[in-house]
Parts: C-alpha cells; structure tokens; sequence
C-alpha cells in the first residue's frame, strides 16, 4: 500500500477546512500513484511523462494558484482485487480519519475483472468514506481505456446517480491517442530519460489524458 501527503504551502498544517484552503485526498490505483520498479522510475501517476503532469499534482498545482492545498492519495488496488469481500480492504483507509477534505476523489476499477458485486461495494466504499472521513464532495471517475469498462462505468453511473456523488466521463478518450504506448519517454524526478517497453504501462493514460481528468475533475470541484 503507497500512501502520499502533499503540501503546497512553507508548512503542513492539518487537513482542516476552510475558506483559504484546499484539502483533497485520491483513492485510486496506479493511474494515481505507483512506486518505482523496474519499469516505472518516478513515485507519481502511471503514464505521465514527469511527476508534475500527473491529474493528482496537476489539480494541485492549479488550486495551488488561489488557496493553500494539501493532498492526501493512496494506492487502494487491494480493494479492486479483493472481489471476494472487498470491505475488508476498507480499514485501511482508516489513516484519513479526521482530516476534513473539501473533495474527495476516487479513481478505481481499471484492475476490475469480477464484478458480481461491484455496485454494493461501490456503495459500501462511499458510505464507508462519508461515515469514517468526512462528509466531503466526492468525485468519482469513470473508467480508463479497459476491458468492459462501459459495463463498469454503467454500474458506476447507477451508484452516483442513488448516492449523490460526482461522476467524470472518460469515454471519449478511450483511445489509443490518449494511451502512453510503447516506446513513450518519460523522465524521473532527477530529470534521467526513460522509455516504456512494459505492455503494462504502454495502456495507462498519456499526459494528454491526465489533462483531461484533470480538467473534467476541477470542473465539479468549482460547480
């Protein structure tokens, strides 16, 4: 499990709401956040060609502009892969409790294959975050470029739409031109050159991509 706390501001105050600050934390998988490994360099979101134009630090740096912002992000795919009860996997969001976030994103399902009961664990994750975080504007993304993932988008759209919850539509960019693919260059956070030849990588989003979850993302936060 990858957790990360991030300040944009000389100190790291508590996550405490308000009018000058902007808290938020990411659920996500490797689209998020990923460690360094043999064919991944730099701790950030996978396919982003350099830390910085990754959607976590790109809504961060443009809230950055008006208001001090703190983020906290996780690497929750242990609640994508455990279908056969996934609820287990949800004390281990217990680290947030207490920090007041003011959005809350969750970015999951890409790691998705069984999902017999992916709309109640949806629901349960949700609730789960609404009663032990914090009652936060939640923001959840639909599904990048992956098998069968209009089917989990369709569930995904069925669980914002009874529980409130944001959610951003990707389908458009479901394409191989948002996709990083092989042969892409990407730099670590020393600025040393890499070039993806992992099949794994090659299908996260490019920077194009992480553009536009940002944008779309940024969008709800300001509605």
């Amino acid at each position: 499990m990858l957790k990360i706390s991030k300040t944009f501001s000389s100190h790291t105050p508590p996550r405490i709401a308000s009018r000058s600050n902007k808290n938020f934390l990411v659920i996500g998988n490797s689209i998020s956040i990923h460690g360094t490994c043999e064919y991944w360099w730099s701790i950030c979101g996978m396919g982003a060609s350099r830390k910085e134009n990754d959607f976590v630090h790109l809504i961060a740096n443009t809230l950055s502009q008006n208001y001090q912002t703190n983020f906290d992000i996780i690497n929750f795919v242990q609640w994508e892969a455990m279908h056969y009860d996934r609820s287990e996997a949800l004390s281990l969001l217990d680290t947030f409790n207490g920090n007041n976030y003011d959005f809350i994103i969750i970015q999951l399902g890409e790691n998705i294959s069984n999902f017999d009961t992916l709309e109640s664990d949806f629901k349960a994750l949700i609730n789960y975050i609404k009663n032990k975080i914090c009652d936060a504007k939640i923001i959840l993304t639909g599904n990048f470029f992956t098998f069968k993932n209009e089917i989990i988008d369709k569930i995904k759209i069925k669980v914002c739409n009874e529980m409130g919850v944001n959610f951003v539509d990707l389908q458009d960019i479901n394409t191989a031109d948002y996709c990083v693919g092989i042969g892409y260059e990407v730099f670590d956070e020393n600025g040393n050159k890499h070039v993806v030849n992992h099949k794994g990588v090659a299908i996260h989003p490019n920077d194009k991509a992480m553009k536009v979850y940002a944008e779309r993302i940024l969008q709800l936060v300001n509605k």
